[in-house]
């Protein structure tokens, strides 16, 4: 990352920050020293030992006070509790909650879970504040600190006072198209961000733009880049780096989790956060753990939640565990880290293709320069659909493009290609470049 001289304007931030986390009990200082003090511990078993302790912990609260839990009462091991999907969250929301709490001393988290369906969790006030010293521990490897100005890239409303207080230039993408793109780049230079935050897509998106109309690093004042919510492939990787001269670090968290791991220097290995989850890779048609090197679902437990607890909880994700004594950093961490499951889609004989295999035919095409935005949805069996929103007055080698897809789709795939001004968000902002509308869930489950 680029050096950073902290401006004396930040520290009103930071003192108006500090009293704020005093009148609220000074819950995020205690979370952020505990952070700090813990990843300074190089054995793993200590964490291990700990982790153990807060899960029996968390179990004894949640079989008492949760309905869902009271089963399992005498369970003493992780394994011997029942994955949870959404689907069963759903159907038995309320069994969920625990009845030491009401609804009003919780903190609501929304997220848009698969398509844009609302879904509600809750969490303590406390695990709230872990979630906001998360943010802070591991934003500072991009070089982060509480009152730095930086850009955030995410759909949402904030009020002018919240934006100030924040340092916060918001970035709020709905229309994608050069007039918003020339707009976010005078917004990126005048505000001096030295930090951008948020979806790689729209980032990448920002940063073809400037590259486009002939800027260079030294235009910006960036001085790291953190993308969230969808997978960072190393095309948008190379982009943003390119475009602003520093390292871009993938961070992989969810409104109900927080940062379940964030990359720590190693392209595509993301560190788990192991200090406040027990991160879990399970086989795609079993509840067994993963094979080394095998690809899986994410499955994770919150071990500082019992209001709402999320215990073997199945993120939707795929990626591949790695142990803490196979990386440099002898911590666990996951690799190929992917999209929802329900965002792989299938050949016309009915075969898995994950999202990074389809990201490779435009990663590798000679038109990739040419595409702002593209959406690869399956409709049917042998149906897909390609929206394409490209650079104005560029066009793209359709047949090629056709035949590349059909060569890994099979021969009888019907393809069509929908050329558009954008690609409309879902409700939470995201846009998945891949969309399963043909089997949502997949075959596996």
């Amino acid at each position: 990352m680029k050096t950073s001289n902290k401006s004396s304007a930040n520290s009103p931030r930071k003192l108006l920050f500090s009293i704020y986390d005093q009148l609220k009990g000074g819950k995020i200082k205690q979370h952020l020293e505990d952070l700090e003090k813990l990843s300074k511990i190089t054995d793993e078993r200590i964490i291990n030992e700990r982790n153990l302790q807060l899960f029996k912990d968390l179990m004894d609260s949640v079989t008492q006070h949760v309905p869902a839990y009271r089963q399992y009462s005498s369970s003493t091991n992780l394994s011997e509790i029942s994955v949870l999907h959404k689907d069963k969250l759903k159907a038995d929301y309320k069994s969920y909650f625990s009845n030491k709490y009401s609804k009003s001393q919780l903190v609501e988290a929304k997220t848009s879970g698969s398509y844009g369906t609302p879904f509600s969790f809750y969490m303590t006030k406390d695990r709230k504040a872990r979630q906001q010293a998360e943010i802070i521990h591991f934003g500072k490897l991009s070089g982060y600190h509480v009152g730095q100005k930086h850009a955030y890239v995410r759909s949402t409303v904030k009020s002018p006072l919240k934006l100030w207080l924040q340092n916060e230039l918001l970035i709020s993408p709905s229309i994608v198209n050069e007039e918003w793109l020339n707009e976010m780049r005078s917004k990126l230079m005048e505000s001096k961000c030295e930090i951008i935050i948020g979806y790689p897509t729209v980032i990448s998106n920002i940063a073809t733009y400037c590259l486009s109309v002939g800027d260079k690093p030294s235009d910006f004042d960036v001085k790291g880049v953190i993308t969230t919510s969808e997978p960072l492939h190393e095309k948008a990787r190379k982009i943003i780096h390119n475009c602003f001269g520093v390292e871009v670090l993938s961070r992989y968290s969810s409104e109900e989790l927080g940062v379940i791991g964030q990359e720590k220097g190693i392209p595509g290995l993301h560190i788990i956060n192991h200090f406040t989850h027990i991160v879990e890779v399970l086989k795609l048609n079993s509840d067994q753990p993963c094979d080394e090197g095998e690809l899986g679902r994410v499955v994770v437990t919150d071990l500082f939640n019992d209001a709402f607890p999320l215990i073997r909880y199945d993120t939707g994700d795929l990626a591949e565990y790695v142990p803490a004594e196979k990386n440099k950093f002898g911590l666990p961490a996951l690799k190929n880290l992917q999209g929802r499951t329900i965002e792989v889609i299938y050949t016309t004989e009915g075969e898995k293709i994950t999202p990074m295999a389809i990201n490779g035919i435009f990663r590798d095409g000679d038109d990739s320069d040419k595409i702002v935005q593209y959406q690869f949805i399956q409709d049917e069996k042998v149906v897909y659909r390609l929206l394409l929103q490209l650079l104005e007055g560029e066009k793209v080698d359709e047949e090629l493009l056709i035949a590349n897809l059909k060569k890994m789709l099979g021969q009888n795939a019907q393809i069509s290609i929908e050329f558009v001004d954008h690609i409309p968000p879902l409700k939470s902002g995201k846009r998945p470049y891949i969309v399963n509308q043909y089997n949502r869930t997949g075959s596996s489950h």
